[in-house]
């Protein structure tokens, strides 16, 4: 007597035609998962940097560089490898002589520079030019993509002891750093606006599972994640402009219209409602409500809180007998005019200057008697646009980068001679 299989007596219980549709599924679903191990088993072995993870959360920053850790960045028919050392910085690995102090420069994803290769980031060049001037000073790269002033400052406490710089060297992106003290929610002002009250903010759902899938995924999920995201932020744009609760602007430019809605929508989150769920972190956008509407609320707390935080910062780095100086990066929306035509400003915003943003960065600076270099009248004269990246990169390139090394290290020079000269005052 012939013995039936368990397949067989399975089977048994449907009709052919039920047969045949249940192993025509068995063999596409074991089609698809042979083909995505296939997938997954190639990517590792020839692009295992490619969709490297190099970020882990952080209970005092939110989420930092991972130390010890590489990423292959791919810019088109471009590629290099991004290497963070041991430290958490950019670049190659670190080691302090004794006596030896750094010049550390902290910042966003302008300083970190993902888009550009080691040799040509502003760090690197910065550290050239000085060399140039018999300024033997190590360059540190501290940027970290999408950090804000308030991250930066967590981690200059941090450093101080441990490196004991020279110089601390604070980068502002006078488009969305300001933003980002709200998105961020690490700090709020007092009622007189005169102090910052640390907060305890927690990442949301979808940013914890963004974390999780990055940490832990296979490389094939990443890639299906990278297209959704792209797909949601195609859709997202054009649903928000229609959805907009602003009347002049819900038929407006899409993308100034949802960074207006989204700067004020942001600050009624956080400031009025005290919601302290994070809910972006990479993803940071142009302060519309800064540009736009300068006396709005939203506009003049940013402001506030971004005084009160560079006179906090600059306190804490005078404690240990370093140099704290401010450099700010324009953004292209504002220093290159027709940069990104759907950026342009409507003309019912009359308060608008291109120029406001960094004008009151260095009121600031000017009131705390911070040493500050505004890059703004520098970029305005050397034809701006050929300065940044274009096709919805808005980072500066190379050339922007060596430019504004250039004036930097003039600028440092100075604030080092002066630094020094105060040191031998009696």
């Amino acid at each position: 007597m012939k013995i039936k299989s368990p397949i067989d007596r399975f089977l048994r219980q449907f009709t052919y035609t039920q047969s045949r549709l249940l192993l025509n599924i068995s063999v596409a679903a074991g089609s698809i998962l042979a083909g995505v191990l296939i997938f997954e088993g190639l990517c590792r072995h020839f692009i295992p940097h490619h969709y490297s993870f190099i970020f882990v959360r952080d209970t005092e920053s939110l989420y930092r560089y991972r130390s010890s850790s590489t990423k292959r960045f791919q810019n088109g028919p471009y590629a290099h490898l991004i290497e963070i050392n041991s430290l958490g910085f950019r670049g190659a690995p670190f080691e302090q002589k004794s006596g030896q102090r750094p010049i550390i420069v902290y910042g966003d994803s302008y300083i970190a520079s993902e888009f550009t290769p080691e040799d040509a980031t502003f760090t690197h060049q910065l550290s050239q030019y000085l060399r140039q001037m018999n300024i033997e000073t190590p360059v540190i790269n501290a940027g970290v993509p999408g950090f804000g002033p308030d991250q930066s400052f967590l981690r200059i406490k941090s450093d101080l002891n441990k490196l004991s710089p020279s110089v601390v060297v604070l980068a502002i992106f006078a488009d969305n750093d300001s933003g980002d003290l709200i998105r961020n929610k690490l700090f709020r002002l007092d009622d007189s606006h005169s102090q910052l009250i640390r907060q305890t903010p927690g990442l949301s759902r979808e940013v914890e599972y963004f974390f999780n899938l990055n940490e832990k995924g296979w490389i094939t999920s990443k890639v299906l994640l990278s297209f959704l995201l792209r797909s949601a932020d195609i859709l997202l744009s054009e649903s928000t402009k229609r959805r907009s609760s602003i009347p002049s602007l819900r038929w407006g430019r899409s993308n100034m219209a949802t960074n207006l809605q989204w700067s004020l929508e942001e600050f009624d989150d956080f400031v009025v409602n005290g919601n302290l769920q994070v809910n972006r972190l990479f993803h940071d956008h142009y302060d519309a409500d800064i540009a736009l509407l300068p006396n709005s609320e939203s506009a003049r707390y940013k402001m506030a809180m971004m005084d009160v935080l560079l006179r906090d910062i600059a306190l804490k780095v005078k404690q240990q007998n370093t140099q704290f100086a401010t450099i700010f990066i324009p953004s292209p929306h504002d220093a290159a005019i027709n940069y990104d035509e759907a950026m342009l400003v409507p003309a019912e915003y009359r308060a608008y200057r291109p120029s406001y943003y960094t004008d009151n960065l260095t009121k600031i600076a000017k009131k705390h008697r911070i040493p500050y270099l505004n890059l703004m009248p520098v970029f305005k004269e050397n034809s701006p646009t050929e300065l940044y990246h274009s096709g919805g990169n808005d980072h500066w390139n190379a050339r922007g980068q060596a430019l504004a090394a250039k004036h930097a290290a003039l600028f440092l020079r100075e604030t080092l001679e002066r630094h020094s000269k105060n040191d031998h005052l009696p």
